[in-house]
């Protein structure tokens, strides 16, 4: 077990990832009485069995528990009033805790549940996925959607702890297992040229039906000891923390074309798009060897992950135009009087914040996905 000490912000918790979490989270509950512990959980979890469902379920069964779907309709004012009435109909005390078991949009949620009842009570993260152990377990912010916005509501708020047990990431489909190594791909190469590498060919993590633990214990620990660097001193991303947003911009115009609830583009798929299309920026910007090179190894390393580089690359979809892509990016909420933010590589391993309002160059990156 490997025991990683997260201070973000004025906040201070333990990140504990091993491939036996759930017995340190047993532990750490009970520390607490019984009646003060609940749990938010993500439903899957009640339908299936084996043999780490069993041991979770046998921790699960100590305590209260609300199931929810884990898919986006969960990530709304309706599944957080449902969370919400529940916990005042138990009676959960305000030095209670919510353990929230999941990905990205249980922990999320409960996240949110728990920075605003009783205007805060204790958080417990046990991530399930490779976007929620690699990523959004890992900050301290927290979200609901609202109006067809991602993360329109929501607030920064600590766990006391995260519980990070790398075998539910051998139990996931390979398209999720996928989506959710881009977080790591992205990070490597604007912070971390040696892993960026390390990353391309790495055969134990390509394996999709044949995981390994060591490599994925290897992983989730530096992706949160990379993105603790980024979130450390800077949690509410006003600074350094902006860097994690590489390939966001240019993903979420996609995201938008599609909508908030479909199916054909994967949070993590549509940030390997927009990688594409950072890459193609900086190439079209700076016109040198480092930036043709970026654009290569963007594109040889996200093929190797079964992550899209082309919008084609995902079957029976409607394409976008790129004027439409284009106005997506332009009507942004994130966008100021001197245009859009982007993260750009000038070289792999190193990244910069630029303002770009040239319709042609962001045109021109879209262009570098279109079949």
């Amino acid at each position: 077990m490997t025991v990683i000490n997260a201070k973000v912000g004025s906040g201070k918790y333990p990140v504990l990832v091993s491939d036996n979490s759930i017995n340190e989270l047993i532990d750490f509950c009970d520390g607490y009485s019984q009646e003060n512990v609940v749990c938010i959980v993500d439903e899957f979890f009640k339908e299936n069995d084996n043999s780490l469902y069993n041991e979770l379920n046998i921790f699960l069964a100590k305590y209260k528990c609300l199931y929810l779907p884990g898919g986006l309709q969960s990530k709304g004012l309706e599944a957080y009033s449902l969370a919400m009435k529940w916990l005042l109909d138990i009676k959960l005390p305000r030095d209670g805790v919510i353990v929230a078991i999941g990905g990205g949009v249980i922990g999320d949620l409960s996240a949110f549940v728990a920075s605003t009842y009783m205007r805060g009570t204790g958080l417990v993260l046990v991530p399930t996925t490779t976007t929620s152990m690699i990523d959004s377990a890992i900050g301290g912010k927290t979200g609901i959607n609202f109006q067809d916005q991602v993360n329109a509501i929501g607030t920064y708020y600590n766990p006391k702890a995260v519980f990070m047990d790398v075998r539910f990431l051998l139990t996931l489909n390979t398209r999720d297992y996928f989506a959710g190594i881009c977080e790591a791909i992205k990070m490597s190469v604007t912070s971390d040229a040696a892993q960026a590498k390390k990353l391309l060919n790495n055969s134990t993590l390509l394996a999709s039906n044949n995981r390994e633990i060591a490599s994925l214990v290897d992983l989730v620990i530096w992706s949160t000891k990379i993105k603790l660097f980024h979130v450390g001193d800077d949690p509410n991303e006003k600074g350094i923390r902006l860097t994690l947003n590489y390939g966001h911009t240019f993903g979420q115009s996609i995201e938008t074309f599609y909508g908030l609830y479909q199916d054909h583009y994967r949070h993590g798929e549509a940030v390997a798009l927009g990688m594409i299309c950072a890459a193609s920026a900086i190439n079209s910007i700076n016109q040198s060897s480092l930036s043709s090179d970026l654009l290569d190894f963007t594109k040889k390393i996200l093929k190797q992950y079964n992550l899209p580089v082309l919008i084609s690359d995902q079957p029976d979809c409607l394409f976008p135009s790129v004027e439409v892509l284009v106005n997506n990016l332009i009507n942004d909420k994130k966008r100021t009087s001197q245009g859009n933010r982007f993260v750009l590589v000038p070289s792999i391993g190193t990244s910069i914040i630029q303002y770009i309002d040239n319709k042609k160059v962001i045109a021109s990156s879209f262009q570098s996905i279109m079949p």
